[in-house]
């Protein structure tokens, strides 16, 4: 009896001798098994939380810059061909004023012309103005261009002259129907329009006023009524302005024999001021129709 006991208390003690060492980290075979993981939940049934970054968006870059076109001279509005500008200053009273101007040619946008200035010029362009046609089309001949208006009155000629005192002379101006005006201040004068001698190159002035401004002339003088002219004078002097005018080659002349410009008037009013204004540069002074003979007002 006493053997059984004694077993049984021997295998008692080796079974929890065995518990202790496992549970001490002690080798067994369920030591050097794979660790039992446990479920993870699936990404997917989870919303995603970002990461916490610093920002890192890039910095506002500017465009290249775009280049300026180039401008082409030949295009209407382009500042190269746009009109000058350049007026009578109006805070100026012109009354009386020399109309004479050095420079009166100016660019309009479309065509060089003929604009004196009679007193103060204002405007931008007032030193960029240019003292012969040529000079103004040389600086623009790349901008287009208003074609020329063709002469009206391609065969007309103006005769105006005014001789006198003892020596015969004085004023004389000729202007053809293309423009091309010539003047003298003292001279013997030419006997008509018809005189050989109209083709004379002896002037002391001479401006080539362009087909336009012959057109202008010339309408002003045809659509005058000369059947009572000239008017009587209001007094007499030893000096005798002659006007010829022939509008055509096959027109009549008409011939003037006066004694004062006012003999002219009012009929001739507008072709006083057209001739002030275009051919005060042209004819010498004291040489314009509105002037003569009148030192024996």
């Amino acid at each position: 009896m006493m053997p059984s006991r004694l077993i049984l208390s021997l295998a008692m003690a080796a079974q929890l001798l065995g518990g202790c060492y496992e549970s001490r980290g002690g080798s067994s075979d369920a030591a050097h098994d794979d660790p039992v993981v446990p479920d993870q939940p699936d990404s997917r049934d989870q919303d995603v939380v970002p990461e916490d970054r610093p920002d890192v968006t890039p910095p506002d870059i500017p465009p290249d810059p775009v280049p300026d076109p180039v401008q082409d001279p030949t295009v209407d509005d382009g500042p190269q061909c746009r009109p000058q500008e350049a007026y009578e200053d109006p805070d100026i009273d012109c009354d009386g004023c020399n109309p004479c101007d050095d420079t009166p040619y100016m660019w309009t946008g479309s065509r060089c012309e003929f604009l004196p200035i009679c007193c103060m010029c204002a405007g931008a362009d007032c030193d960029h103005r240019f003292m012969t046609i040529g000079d103004c089309e040389s600086a623009y001949r790349e901008c287009p261009t208003e074609p020329t208006p063709a002469p009206l009155y391609p065969e007309a000629r103006l005769l105006w002259q005014a001789p006198g005192g003892f020596a015969g002379t004085g004023p004389m101006l000729l202007v053809d129907g293309l423009g091309f005006a010539r003047a003298w201040s003292q001279d013997r004068g030419i006997y008509s329009i018809d005189s050989t001698e109209w083709g004379r190159t002896d002037y002391e002035a001479a401006e080539n006023l362009g087909t336009r401004a012959a057109n202008e002339l010339f309408e002003l003088l045809t659509t005058i009524d000369y059947s009572d002219l000239p008017h009587p004078p209001e007094g007499w002097g030893e000096c005798y302005p002659t006007l010829e005018l022939r509008p055509c080659g096959s027109c009549e002349t008409i011939h003037l024999d006066y004694s004062q410009a006012r003999d002219l008037l009012p009929e001739f009013w507008t072709v006083y001021d057209w001739m002030d204004q275009m051919l005060c540069r042209t004819a010498p002074f004291g040489s314009l129709p509105r002037t003569y003979c009148e030192f024996y007002d």
